[in-house]
């Protein structure tokens, strides 16, 4: 099973179908990576963030984690805004558009279109990866 890149917004945007394939982006991640470095963008993989609920051990006893509905865990994860992610996508489209596979450019494509919508409904963003 091959791991897949998504975006996780703070908020739900009306109408905004967020949904992107994601693999090929992770598995070009050596690439982008390199790409980023060359363009002088922030790299791609400094937006990922993760819930910490989603890797709470489940098998823990949900008492060491106190009432989580009426405060926040103790560490919580990273918000960017939507700007700083476009800046990186935006330039990694242009250098990667004649050498890049198309895949890669597709799902460039869907996260500049996500974060532009959530850019206009003032929604913060991170990066997620589902294995």
């Amino acid at each position: 099973m091959s791991s897949a890149l998504y975006i996780v917004l703070d908020r739900e945007v009306p109408g905004l179908d967020t949904f992107m394939n994601g693999k090929a982006l992770a598995a070009a991640e050596e690439v982008v990576t390199a790409h980023c470095e060359r363009l002088g963008v922030r790299d791609l993989w400094s937006f990922y963030s993760v819930d910490p609920l989603d890797v709470a051990d489940p098998l823990d006893d949900l008492d060491d984690f106190g009432d989580l509905d009426g405060r926040e865990p103790s560490t919580t994860e990273a918000w960017f805004p939507p700007t700083d992610g476009l800046a990186t996508i935006r330039a990694l489209r242009e250098a990667l558009r004649d050498q890049a596979r198309s895949a890669v450019l597709e799902d460039l494509g869907d996260m500049e279109r996500i974060l532009a919508e959530a850019e206009r409904a003032g929604a913060r963003w991170y990066l997620a990866v589902d294995h």
